[in-house]
């Protein structure tokens, strides 16, 4: 028998709403809703707007970090590295959070009340960051120029011996970065909530409009970290923080802005900020069934292993390359800060060329390939910096900054596979579970780099101020086994990747469910989140 089918469309709140109804299936009340959402109503701004308070307060790698970790408080190659591994680690609990909102709902709300809290205490925690005291600026520049307020305060420095030793910087920088983990916790829990109901809008639509909604959201979102990196460029760009300049903001006028921020979002998730309500909320222990259920996938088991492979070789960053940068290619921080805002709009460049033309091509040559250029762009830049051909601060930023058009096409690859593999009712839950691994595969590539580069001694600062032939090629040698890894890690994995939408949803049906891969798959996640932090503070300080 022949299925007839119903179109009823109809206008509300923003929303133009198609409703296909099978002739069939009326009885059984099966419809399935598609929603042309209006992103300017009243009712949905705030949602954008959210995504920008969001994307300017996370405290990424390669923000103002460098400027107060890596010159306010002196601390050499190897404990940045594990500032970029450790400060981003609260994205790697998002299971827990969206397990958090989709469970338990405030006032019938799921997603709503969790954007608010995690602003509030983003809030509590700036203020606390504001009134506990700096300590004095440590700051150390390789060479001194003249004529500038940097080389008085170098001049300084030199007369007074240093402002502390480096074990109690070192301290006090682990003290700094936890605070940050905290406001990054702050932040995560806001993220995720919007995360779930982004999810809930993207299922709504079509497929023909699939993966518009996440392109947008991102891009908005990444603007607001452009802005966040444009302000610390220029903000940061004093002599207590490496720059020529003999006044700025600092850290706690930057945390001021939080503040700022936080007094606009909380009352726009209130008023400006649409979710449906939920009768009846799904149950903690009817959740982890789901998510049980959903571990145990092996279509899902396959795309977290390739999404936790790819994302370390995509972070296998040398602690080299940040002492590259201050030593040899002479980097100042204002010349990094706007290379990571030029990189970070042409992130949003490559979210939107993926979102808007290669949707519908084979995703593993899209990720392959992307990786290849990007080990190339910066394999070819890096050498040439080490072995002087060409040494130029520009120059060394610009691989930094091309390679961010790709790896915005990836990011959002692996985001639109992460909302085909979402269930009804458990999205916040299930997109959870997809980004905290991604997230925590970031943190431990970090982590890995730095432990391969121990026997090639590349955090020393001595090795690039003497500068001979035995240095360049001792840090050349690591950068290569870097590079091999990333290409080789791809290559493996990349067997696992679906090819696309439709076979994503192959994948779904086709595969069965692995009890005992479910099992390793927890104990393997909470063994590395734990391991990671643990190792991050013993390594900084031993």
């Amino acid at each position: 028998m022949e299925e007839k089918s119903v179109l009823l469309t109809k206008s509300y709140g923003g929303y133009q709403s198609t409703l296909a109804i099978s002739a069939n299936s009326v009885d059984s009340g099966k419809t399935h809703k598609y929603q042309k959402i209006n992103y300017l109503s009243f009712r949905h701004i705030g949602f954008f707007i959210y995504a920008f308070t969001v994307g300017f307060a996370i405290i990424q790698s390669g923000g103002f970090t460098y400027a107060f970790i890596r010159t306010y408080l002196g601390q050499n190659g190897a404990v940045y590295n594990i500032s970029n591994a450790l400060i981003p680690l609260p994205y790697s609990l998002k299971l827990i959070y969206a397990t958090i909102n989709d469970s338990f709902p405030i006032l019938r709300l799921r997603r709503k009340p969790y954007m608010i809290i995690g602003w509030f205490t983003a809030l509590v925690f700036s203020l606390i960051i504001i009134a506990v005291p700096l300590p004095e600026s440590r700051y150390i520049i390789p060479t001194n120029t003249s004529g500038n307020c940097s080389a008085k305060y170098y001049q300084k420095l030199q007369e007074n011996d240093y402002h502390g030793t480096s074990t109690e910087y070192t301290v006090f920088a682990l003290i700094y970065m936890t605070a940050f983990f905290m406001i990054n916790v702050a932040i995560a829990i806001c993220d995720c909530a919007m995360d779930g109901l982004m999810v809930q809008y993207a299922r709504r639509e079509p497929d023909h409009l699939r993966g518009r909604m996440q392109s947008f959201m991102y891009a908005i979102r990444q603007f607001g970290s452009v802005v966040n990196l444009v302000l610390t460029a220029f903000g940061f760009n004093w002599y207590l923080y490496g720059g020529p300049w003999c006044d700025g903001i600092g850290l706690k006028s930057l945390f001021v802005c939080y503040i700022v921020l936080a007094v606009i979002a909380i009352p726009v998730g209130i008023f400006m900020t649409d979710e449906q309500e939920v009768d009846v909320a799904i149950s903690f222990k009817t959740l982890a069934e789901r998510t049980w259920q959903s571990l145990k996938s092996e279509a899902l088991q396959r795309i977290l292993l390739f999404i936790f492979a790819v994302n370390i070789a995509q972070n296998l960053i040398s602690p080299a390359d940040n002492m590259i940068m201050t030593y040899w290619a002479k980097t100042t921080n204002l010349t990094f800060s706007l290379g990571n805002v030029l990189g970070n709009v042409l992130m949003v460049v490559g979210i939107t060329i993926f979102g808007t033309y290669l949707r519908h091509y084979n995703w593993r040559i899209i990720v392959l390939s992307t990786q290849c250029i990007m080990t190339l762009i910066n394999g070819v830049i890096t050498f040439m910096v080490i072995f002087d051909v060409y040494r130029n601060q520009y120059f060394y930023i610009s691989d930094n900054i091309s390679k961010n058009v790709f790896s915005g096409i990836n990011f959002i690859c692996l985001l639109i596979i992460a909302v085909e593999m979402c269930e009804s009712e458990t999205e916040g839950t299930f997109y959870g579970i997809v980004m905290s691994v991604n997230n925590l595969g970031q943190s431990v590539g970090m982590l890995i780099a730095n432990t391969i580069a121990i026997p090639f001694d590349v955090s020393s600062a001595k090795r690039y101020r003497h500068d001979t032939n035995h240095d360049r090629w001792m840090v050349a040698s690591q950068e290569l086994v870097l590079y091999t890894l990333q290409i080789l890690i791809t290559v493996v994995f990349l067997p696992l990747f679906p090819s696309g939408i439709q076979a994503t949803k192959r994948l779904k049906a086709r595969l069965g469910s692995s009890e005992k891969w479910g099992h390793f798959l927890v104990y393997s996640y909470i063994i590395t989140f734990f391991g990671t932090i643990a190792y991050s503070f013993i390594s900084a300080l031993f």
